[in-house]
Parts: C-alpha cells; sequence; structure tokens
C-alpha cells in the first residue's frame, strides 16, 4: 500500500504529460503588483511649476487585477483585465527649502480596463517565458498638496489615463490547472490628464512618459492563472 502511495504521488508530481497551453483554453487569473520608489536628493517639478532642489521622495504602488483570457493557439492567447490601483507620494523639502513646504503628500485612486494579448515559450515541461502587450484605459481620483498663491492646498482631481506597454515574464505550473506567473519592470508609454474637481477653477494638467526597465523603481508583478479545457475532464 506504501509502495502504491508512494508511486501515485511521484506520478502527479512529476508527470511529463503536462499539456497545459492547450488550444482553445479559457483560464482566470488575478494578479498583484507592488512597487516602490525612493529618492534622496535630486530635482523635482512642481505644479506650481517651481524646481525643487536636494527634496527626497518616497512612493508606493499597489495594484489587484483579475482578469479572462482564452488561448487562440498553445502558445497565443488574449484577455481582457479590470485593475484597481492606489498609489501615495511623500516629498520631503531639505530644511534650508524655506519657499516650499516642508513635506506634500499626494494620492491615487484608478480603475483602468485593459485588455491583452500573451505569447508563450516553452522553456520546460512545467514552465517557461511569457510577453505581455497590452493597452489601458483609466479613470479615477486623486488628492495632492499643491502650491498655489504662495500657500499650500489640498486639491481634488478627475483622472483620466492611457496605457501601452510590453511586459516579459516568466511561468510555472503548479498543476495541470494552476499556474503562477511573475514579471519584473517592462516598457511602454504612459499618458495622464487631471481636470480639477476642487477648488474649483484649478488648472487642469496633462503629462506623458516612456518607461523602460532602466527607470528608478521596483516593481514585482505576480500572477495565479486557474485554466479550464472545455472536453476534457
Amino acid at each position: 500500500m506504501k509502495n502504491f502511495l508512494y508511486t501515485t504521488i511521484f506520478l502527479f508530481t512529476f508527470s511529463t504529460t503536462y499539456a497545459q497551453l492547450q488550444q482553445g483554453s479559457f483560464f482566470l487569473s488575478g494578479r498583484l503588483e507592488v512597487q516602490a520608489i525612493n529618492q534622496d536628493g535630486g530635482a523635482v517639478f512642481s505644479s506650481s511649476p517651481l524646481m525643487v532642489t536636494g527634496a527626497s521622495i518616497s512612493s508606493t504602488r499597489v495594484e489587484i487585477a483579475p482578469s479572462i483570457g482564452y488561448l487562440f493557439a498553445g502558445n497565443l492567447a488574449g484577455g481582457l483585465e479590470l485593475s484597481y490601483s492606489h498609489s501615495s507620494t511623500t516629498v520631503e523639502q531639505p530644511s534650508f527649502s524655506s519657499i516650499f513646504p516642508q513635506t506634500q503628500e499626494s494620492s491615487l485612486n484608478l480603475f483602468t480596463v485593459r485588455p491583452y494579448m500573451r505569447y508563450y515559450k516553452n522553456l520546460g515541461d512545467k514552465f517557461g517565458f511569457q510577453l505581455d502587450i497590452f493597452g489601458g484605459l483609466g479613470f479615477g481620483k486623486s488628492t495632492a498638496d499643491r502650491l498655489a498663491n504662495s500657500s499650500l492646498q489640498k486639491q481634488k482631481e478627475n483622472i483620466s489615463s492611457f496605457e501601452l506597454g510590453l511586459s516579459p515574464g516568466l511561468y510555472y505550473f503548479i498543476s495541470p490547472r494552476f499556474m503562477i506567473d511573475a514579471s519584473i519592470g517592462g516598457i511602454g508609454y504612459e499618458s495622464e490628464k487631471a481636470s480639477p474637481a476642487d477648488p474649483a477653477g484649478a488648472p487642469s494638467r496633462q503629462s506623458s512618459r516612456f518607461y523602460t526597465f532602466l527607470d528608478s523603481g521596483v516593481g514585482l508583478r505576480v500572477g495565479v492563472n486557474l485554466f479550464f479545457y472545455p472536453g476534457r475532464e
């Protein structure tokens, strides 16, 4: 009985008949992304706009994103992701910078709809490389301390955003139906438009940027995938 149990466990764990990436399969995913940026000194452009030198910046961002996907082929999938992200930033001015407030804080809550295409490349029986190409449209609200008329005011804004990017990563099947994937960084383009909500009459803002793996920040994306195989028990 013991030998039979050990044999069963071995076959379940090390089976070489994994065929998880099958054409016509559906999968549900959940992704968690955590990002942190810390910068001591340097130049910061405030919303006045004025330039601040020697400021320290700390920023954190957390994103939760469920999605659904479909495998058009054994190595190509498409899907749709819905995400919610929260970010906060604190800027600390040096004590000798008397014309600026010592501390400025901002936060952003954003909902994003993000269609994507994903390419898989097997590197072994259970693991491999994946590449995501994605776009996104987002909307949300932000709150920030900003300089206006030589005083610090808390301003609220309505945010709309657009993004287009490419993100590589690795995946690993822990069972025929469950896969985990992870990626660090990527390259892409982001743009954001902010319209004033409170106080009325504040100016609108618009910004855009290209980002690469060399940007100053550490970001880790971790996803869990559940596969469904139509016509298979």
